[in-house]
């Protein structure tokens, strides 16, 4: 179960000290853990490389034990807080796994610090980190976590293209209304985000990325060059990927902890070719992109890994069809026709080992003759894939009919992911933008309504929890209104079958 530790000032994990014996064993079956700070050869643990010289200042530590299992587990006693540690005392066992959220007081810790160039990532609500231990009964052993942004404020996309285009903030998912804005002229619908390795918002723009605290104005800036599409950050190795369009699809990095980066393209392996949108990082520095491999003559998600000295020699270490993961799939369509239908890549994220895929199916072609490919529909899903296996382990949200979204009210199906916008433990935000039909059965025609709206997965669950609609006016397509006339779609076409 869940343990809160109390306020925790900034002291707490500056000079851990570790021990052998740090609190009474309770009973034959409990152990005892000691969250440590001592950093591992390579790499960074709590107080290890943060800009100020130290932790920020906690307002709440949450702390709790997994079983091997993946269960939460009941923990005998609050965990401790005395002098300059943290004890947790757990029931012993093998491949148990420490969780620690911490999140952030940043006008304590502004008043702990100096400011430091680049300001406090104030966009980050929550910390995290997770380790694997293994204790025996009786024994004190010390676990050492590496923190990283576990939590954000949410991120929307408001483009338009009469007028400047602007990136809204929401404090609360639950609060429905957007913040701040701040006005960006050159945002597009191809604009991405990622965070650093303190959480300072990396934001693509046209063929560079820039680097916020709180988007008030960047103190950093990475040329990439034209065609720049999607970013990530690998923390692993502090090195920002992007992936380009030029003639096909081109993946490239820079390593930030050069003084001035410049942009090297990455050698895909033979056999496969970047095949779409989407790029993503996990722990371990591997990179995920959409690739089509000759071998299966399949489209799928290709893992590489990289090499660590060079970074543009890569190995393919892993590949899964996009078929087996349910984001193409056969339509058998009016008339006897058979075709294969692609959903497309929107965004994917790595948290935790687990590669999250936005996949959609959002068109504004459409005939008014019959069921056809070109057909106006708006759907999508969620796929969630274990990075160390390549396997499907869920999927939510997907409409498998043409019975479309009547309303933006209906959360249990997704009229079209875009953008993962926004995390918080065990939770992903997700934009849902596109349209949904209202029909009064007064006519035989049915009227577009536009669904913009933000989706909350629960990933421990794989389920959609709830939708929230914002204050004001937020896309990364355009205004779907605009793409029918008069606003409506001739019924004939909700007669298909998948």
């Amino acid at each position: 179960m869940t343990k809160r530790a109390p306020f925790l000032p900034m002291t707490i994990f500056a000079s851990l000290a570790l021990a052998s014996c740090m609190s009474p064993v309770l009973g034959d079956k409990t152990a005892t853990i000691v969250i440590a700070t001592s950093p591992a050869t390579g790499s960074r643990a709590l107080t290890d490389g943060w800009p100020m010289g130290g932790l920020p200042v906690f307002s709440d530590i949450t702390v709790s034990v997994l079983d091997s299992d993946g269960n939460e587990m009941l923990l005998p006693r609050e965990p401790v807080v005395s002098g300059n540690s943290i004890t947790v005392t757990v029931v012993a066992g093998k491949n148990l796994t420490l969780v620690v959220d911490a999140a952030p007081d940043w006008d304590a810790t502004a008043a702990a610090y100096d400011t430091y160039e680049g300001g406090f990532p104030m966009l980050v609500n929550m910390y995290s980190g997770r380790k694997i231990f293994s204790v025996n009964a009786g024994a004190t052993t010390a676990v050492t976590i590496e923190l990283a942004t576990g939590g954000t404020k949410i991120l929307l996309p408001m483009l338009s293209s009469v007028a400047s285009s602007a990136l809204g903030i929401a404090d609360s998912f639950t609060s429905s209304t957007i913040n701040t804005t701040y006005d960006f002229s050159d945002l597009s619908i191809q604009s991405y985000f990622s965070y650093d390795r303190y959480g300072h918002l990396l934001l693509s723009r046209n063929d560079t990325v820039y680097a916020y605290s709180d988007l008030s104005s960047a103190f950093a800036s990475y040329y990439f060059g034209s065609g720049l599409t999607d970013i990530v950050l690998s923390e692993a190795s502090n090195r920002l990927y992007g992936l380009l369009e030029s003639d096909g699809f081109i993946l490239e990095f820079l390593d930030l902890d050069d003084s001035e980066p410049v942009a090297a393209s990455i050698t895909i392996p033979s056999g496969y070719s970047l095949s779409g949108y989407g790029v993503a990082a996990d722990g371990l520095g591997r990179v995920y992109v959409p690739a089509y491999y000759d071998a299966s003559n399949s489209d799928g998600i290709l893992r590489l890994s990289v090499d660590d000295l060079d970074g543009t020699l890569t190995a393919a270490s892993g590949f899964v069809s996009l078929e087996s993961i349910g984001l193409q799939y056969t339509v058998y369509y009016v008339g006897g026709d058979i075709g294969t239908e692609t959903l497309q890549i929107e965004d994917m994220r790595v948290v935790n080992g687990i590669l999250y895929i936005l996949g959609s199916q959002v068109t504004s072609s459409y005939s008014i003759s019959g069921i056809s490919s070109d057909n106006a529909y708006s759907r999508g899903k969620i796929v969630a894939v274990d990075t160390s296996t390549m396997k499907k382990l869920w999927e939510t949200g997907w409409n498998s009919s043409r019975n479309f979204p009547s309303s933006d009210t209906d959360s249990s199906i997704f009229a079209g992911p875009r953008r993962f916008v926004a995390m918080a433990p065990k939770r992903l935000y997700v934009l849902d933008d596109g349209f949904g039909w209202l029909d009064h059965g007064l006519s035989e025609t049915i009227d577009v309504s536009e669904v913009n709206r933000v989706i909350e997965i629960d990933t421990a669950r794989g389920a959609i929890v709830s939708s929230t609609i914002f204050t004001g006016e937020y896309s990364v397509v355009p205004d779907y209104l605009y793409l029918y006339s008069g606003g409506y779609i001739y019924s004939d076409l909700f007669t298909g079958v998948y």
